[in-house]
């Protein structure tokens, strides 16, 4: 058994005694075809605006409708005062009225430090003060 014929011949053999017959010939399996599915049908109904908004999401909209700017602006890193005013006045709102710590009113409004929300909140306290 040095040959591959004499190989195959055995293997052949042992099949044989094993399962009494050569071994089945392979089926071609057919891949079902696929069905058409329909389009998926989108309905779009609109919303009220304020439906699902978090009370901080709240005070960030109406500050931002205040000022003439957008929310993202407000949670934004630009240092000029159209924008750095009103995100002390939202500063401040969320976290007197809204109770929450300066840590918490920094996530809301754009990972900001804790330090900075407390600098935002006593400036705009002092702007309030001094009007």
């Amino acid at each position: 058994m040095h040959t591959l014929e004499e190989l195959h011949q055995h293997y052949m053999a042992v099949r044989a005694r094993l399962n009494a017959g050569p071994p089945p010939k392979p089926v071609a399996i057919k891949e079902p075809e696929p069905e058409a599915k329909p389009e998926p049908v989108i309905l779009f109904f609109p919303l009220p605006e304020d439906q699902n908004l978090t009370p901080a999401q709240q005070i960030l909209k109406e500050t931002a409708e205040k000022y003439g700017i957008t929310v993202r602006d407000l949670k934004g890193h630009c240092r000029k005062l159209k924008y750095s005013i009103p995100r002390h006045e939202a500063a401040y709102r969320i976290h007197m009225e809204l109770g929450f710590s300066l840590p918490k009113t920094g996530r809301v409004l754009g990972f900001r430090d804790h330090t900075t929300i407390l600098n935002s909140v006593r400036k705009h306290h002092k702007r309030m003060a001094s009007s």
